[in-house]
């Protein structure tokens, strides 16, 4: 029997309890790790980062948000978002900590991690102004350990 795809709602726990978030985040990925995909992914990540905020433990962390730029949407549609400014290759989530802007690009669990060839070029351009870092993941533990690297407090 085909697994339905899974939908994240609000957890079922305390928020300002991080490793209770976590835990429940990595339960989630183990049961439907067959079926993963990368929006998945990044929900976990941003519902980690939303209750960072909420917990108020996200350090030097400023602001964060997500670069909605793989809408599936009309022929029409899609060239009223280019002409507003959507680009491709763009990374997935952006962080704004004290003294440095991360880029976040996120992959599904379950394949290779392969960019595509506007998201190399798009790497390539934050590496050269060296005033930002690019990260590209594919494990929600790997994102969680970055985000707490940067911003000062290890939690684990």
């Amino acid at each position: 029997m085909k697994q339905k795809k899974p939908r994240i709602s609000l957890i079922p726990c305390n928020l300002n309890d991080l490793e209770q978030v976590k835990k429940y985040h990595l339960a989630f990925l183990n049961l439907y790790k067959d079926i993963i995909e990368e929006q998945h992914l990044q929900m976990c990540v941003v519902d980690y980062l939303n209750c960072l905020f909420l917990a108020k433990k996200q350090g030097n962390l400023k602001y964060f948000f997500s670069i909605p730029n793989e809408q599936k949407c009309s022929f029409t549609r899609g060239k009223q978002l280019n002409s507003m400014g959507r680009k491709s290759g763009v990374a997935d989530i952006l962080l704004i900590f004290d003294d440095k802007i991360v880029f976040l690009e996120l992959k599904s669990p379950k394949v290779k991690i392969v960019l595509r060839d506007k998201q190399k070029d798009f790497k390539e351009i934050i590496e050269d102004v060296k005033i930002a870092e690019y990260y590209v993941l594919n494990g929600y533990l790997e994102v969680v350990k970055l985000i707490n690297g940067i911003k000062g407090k290890e939690y684990d």
